[in-house]
């Protein structure tokens, strides 16, 4: 199984602190906050391919210089939705036996990759249940451990949806599928990663949704969020 990091991104709402550099090279602890998405990979994977965007070659020099065996990708269009990280990856995707997809701004507790690994099957979603949902949060609708939907725009939803995806080897050929599905459009540069489960459920091969309870973990968009995570996060 390999993990990949989505690191493309710009990280306008933490500006000035992304002005030169990308987004998971922010400082939390002062440590990049990629560092802690890496340290939830290794061990847990064969191997980790980090996509970045924005400031790439800040992000790559960091990659190379702390990690000799990762793999490298450059997404030029970093500015469109993120479905074009997992495009220029696709190769890697088609030729593994599955893998963890994850953000690079999402701070989870120690070995908590580890143990959503041993639990998840297909492709599995990884959610919890009772935090409070803004419109910027991804919401899921489940049936049981099916996802009938995953979108931003939910007004009913039953989970909130916490950034990472896996892919086993038994549901890769039907992801594959779903993704090539939507890199066909001609606006595909607009889709979302979460996009391909959304096409999976609307075509019957329902995801499952690997329901974690309630599990302390961070989002960072904003030096609010980033101060919070500093302040509260006691296992970092």
């Amino acid at each position: 199984m390999i993990g990949i990091i989505l690191a493309a991104g710009r990280g306008r709402r933490l500006m000035p602190l992304t002005e030169n550099i990308p987004k998971p090279m922010v400082n939390l602890k002062n440590r990049p906050m990629i560092y802690y998405t890496i340290q939830q990979l290794l061990g847990t994977v064969d191997s980790v391919v980090v996509v970045g965007g924005y400031r790439a070659d800040v992000l790559r020099r960091y990659i190379e210089s702390n990690y000799m065996d990762f793999i490298f990708r450059e997404n030029k269009d970093y500015g469109e939705g993120n479905i074009t990280s997992i495009a220029v990856v696709r190769d890697i995707i088609e030729k593994s036996d599955g893998f963890i997809l994850m953000n690079s701004d999402h701070i989870y507790p120690p070995g908590f990759i580890s143990l959503v690994v041993k639990q998840a099957d297909y492709v599995s979603a990884v959610c919890d249940r009772g935090r409070s949902l803004g419109s910027d949060d991804m919401k899921v609708t489940a049936e049981g451990t099916r996802l009938i939907s995953i979108s931003k725009r939910l007004h009913s939803y039953t989970h909130g949806y916490i950034g990472v995806t896996l892919v086993k080897k038994s549901g890769l050929s039907d992801y594959i599928a779903s993704l090539d599905l939507i890199l066909r459009k001609k606006n595909w540069k607009s889709y979302c990663a979460e996009d391909v489960l959304q096409n999976m459920a609307a075509g019957g091969k329902n995801p499952l949704v690997l329901d974690v309870g309630r599990v302390e973990w961070y989002e960072i968009d904003s030096p609010e969020e980033l101060r919070r995570a500093e302040n509260e996060a006691g296992y970092i």
